[in-house]
């Protein structure tokens, strides 16, 4: 009986060092997806016309992908040589079958190891995530950055060593514009990170509601201008249809925000077969009135013209960024800026 139980005990830790390199694996493979992204990121729009890719940049990025595999392999070898013991440093993949709520939050989720491995999982799966993708595609040279500040954070946060100030969390978010909507993708994201990881559903769900509690300090410069700017509408005001420059300002910024559009292979191949120009003036007429103008708008509802186009919010969200560069390109103040693409978010529901 009792070599029976060694064996049963045997077969458990080996599934869990197997469940344990598959994890790694995951991380591994979204590390070199990352830099797949990179690649296409450091291409220029037309790459037909001779120019260069910022092969400074691209060997970065295969440098931090090569020190990862490295990782993983001396990972595998130590837990080898080990015998996947403590020593190994594997963490426990498999599910956890019991969850201890009288300890930290910290201890419960696995504590660094498990943190770490649940961010690295999370950022890789933003990179995917068509609610998020965008702001994190555009940040390409800050990931690892952003990667290790929000490790700290969420290790001190949940009651492990405090690495990171969170006073820093609203300063740091404030002119991101991120709406409610992508908050909650992010939690959808970790959340379904540390189940993957193996995390016990109570412990996560009470680390999502915990992560719940920045909300505001994350949310608040989107919410401060969205409310600036609906507050202005329905005072009838037109500051900000007079800061963008008036009917020739709106002009201009549409002739700006195309001229992008025709180059970005992400979202270019929406107007393809169509009739450009009747879609710039279209969208030229309605963001009059959007943005504070004369109510001139004449057209279909949005929901009926893209009825069937089965436009992601990724593509929405590169839309926007092409927008906020054409008026910061026209030299238009970033407050202004700022109020304008809030007051395009709410669009995004009629996509």
């Amino acid at each position: 009986m009792a070599d029976a139980t060694k064996v049963v005990s045997a077969v458990d830790k080996t599934y869990a060092d197997i469940q344990s390199v598959k994890t790694r694996m995951t991380g591994v493979t979204g590390t070199l997806n990352q830099l797949k992204v990179a690649v296409a990121t450091a291409l220029p729009a037309d790459a037909s016309k001779g120019q260069q890719i910022n092969v400074g940049f691209v060997r970065q990025e295969l440098t931090k992908a090569k020190e990862a595999v490295a990782k993983f392999k001396e990972m595998v070898r130590e837990a080898a040589e080990n015998g996947g013991g403590a020593g190994g440093g594997l963490p426990n993949a498999r599910r956890q079958m019991k969850d201890d709520k009288t300890r930290t939050l910290y201890e419960r989720v696995g504590g660094d190891l498990n943190i770490e491995t649940g961010v690295e999982i999370m950022f890789n799966k933003m990179l995917q995530d068509s609610r998020v993708r965008s702001y994190f595609e555009k940040n390409q040279r800050k990931m690892q950055q952003m990667r290790k500040k929000f490790f700290q954070f969420i290790s001190g946060f949940f009651g492990g060593p405090a690495l990171y100030d969170a006073n820093n969390i609203k300063p740091a978010h404030y002119h991101m514009n991120i709406t409610d909507y992508h908050f909650d993708a992010l939690l959808d994201v970790f959340q379904a990170s540390l189940l993957e990881l193996g995390v016990h559903a109570d412990a996560t769900k009470d680390a999502i509601a915990a992560c719940g509690k920045i909300r505001k300090d994350v949310t608040t410069g989107c919410t401060v201008r969205m409310e600036l700017a609906q507050k202005n509408m329905e005072k009838g005001k037109d500051g900000l249809f007079k800061r963008m420059g008036g009917e020739e300002g709106i002009a201009q910024f549409m002739d700006r925000v195309y001229d992008l559009v025709q180059v970005d292979n992400r979202i270019k191949s929406w107007f393809s077969g169509k009739n450009y120009q009747a879609i710039k003036e279209g969208q030229r007429v309605y963001l009059t009135e959007l943005l504070g103008g004369p109510k001139i708008y004449k057209g279909k509802d949005l929901v009926e013209i893209h009825k069937g186009m089965n436009l992601s919010d990724y593509e929405f969200d590169c839309f926007l960024a092409n927008c906020e560069k054409a008026m910061s390109g026209l030299g238009i103040e970033d407050e202004t800026i700022d109020e304008a693409i809030v007051s395009m978010e709410p669009v995004r529901a009629a996509l």
